[in-house]
């Protein structure tokens, strides 16, 4: 389908979800040729409206905070892989309350 994106009131992100589907089936494909899980890395992209269509082929998300985790447990519901250099020790119950897997 064509976009006049000319049209679209800035500021605003636009997401064409064949695109995005077309890279999910690629995914899926590694997946099941490999037997490796893919991640969603949330750093790099959490528009979490299209978390539905993503879950649906990726085996969570790699979070590196808390609140990234948290948005992966309860939004994604899948897999949370946390990975960061160090952790706040206040925090350290509800990481563990919402991560599968921890670096």
């Amino acid at each position: 389908m064509k976009y006049d994106l000319n049209r679209l009131r800035t500021p605003c992100y636009f997401v064409d979800r064949g695109l995005l589907q077309g890279n999910l089936d690629i995914l899926a494909g590694v997946q099941k040729r490999t037997g490796c899980k893919i991640l969603l890395a949330l750093k790099g992209f959490a528009m979490w409206s299209l978390f539905g269509q993503i879950r649906e082929v990726l085996a969570g998300v790699a979070a590196s905070a808390l609140f990234e985790a948290r948005l992966g447990r309860e939004t994604f519901g899948k897999e949370v892989h946390l990975c960061a250099p160090a952790y706040r020790a206040d925090e350290m119950e509800e990481l563990l309350d919402n991560a599968d897997h921890m670096i």
